[in-house]
């Protein structure tokens, strides 16, 4: 599951490869954001495609989320409080989405909130 190609971003699998996730519905990739190629996952826009094994997605959804606690996230666009549970199926509800996951780092801080940039099928 460590096939990751993008546009302007390429994840090869000799680097740090994200390492997998199935959650819910959709497949989640998640890397470190101090490496590659979770560093990188940032820089990606709404629009942009990706190749995961040999299919092409697009980027549709950008959302960060602030870690108050372990448990508790806080969505920096809406304010909305929600619970670590009801997040990540909130974030890996869609079958045949990818989403790919980190930290986001804020000063020293690199743990700070979570990025979640979701991407689908495209035909």
């Amino acid at each position: 599951m460590s096939c990751l190609l993008a546009t302007a971003l390429f994840v090869a699998t000799a680097y740090s490869s994200p390492a997998p996730l199935q959650m819910f519905a959709a497949n989640g990739l998640i890397a470190h954001n101090s490496q590659y190629p979770g560093s990188l996952f940032d820089d990606l826009q709404i629009g942009d495609e990706l190749e995961y094994c040999g299919k092409v997605y697009i980027v549709t959804e950008i959302r960060q989320y602030q870690a108050v606690t372990v448990n508790d996230f806080i969505d920096l666009d809406t304010k909305e409080k929600l619970k670590g549970s009801a997040l990540y199926r909130k974030m890996y509800n869609r079958q045949g989405e990818i989403v790919l996951q980190t930290c986001i780092r804020k000063g020293n801080n690199w743990e700070w909130g979570r990025l979640f940039v979701k991407a689908e099928k495209w035909q």
